[in-house]
């Protein structure tokens, strides 16, 4: 899993709108509509920007952002 890369689809594939503490995300692709909470918002706009590269996950010990 170390040379795992996180890709998030095109911004044009998602519609993403603000609802109180929750962010709503449809993706049009599947047509499934996500609700998160931070900081999934945050980590889903970096790995847009193309930083997912850098980032990790390690499941068990809790994520990491490098």
């Amino acid at each position: 899993m170390d040379n795992a890369v996180y890709r998030a689809p095109p911004s044009d594939g998602l519609l993403i709108a603000p609802l109180d503490e929750f962010t709503a995300v449809y993706h049009r692709a599947s047509g499934i509509t996500h609700l998160l909470t931070d900081p999934a918002p945050q980590i889903l706009a970096a790995v847009q920007e193309g930083r997912g590269r850098s980032m990790r996950c390690s499941c068990i010990s809790g994520a990491t952002m490098i």
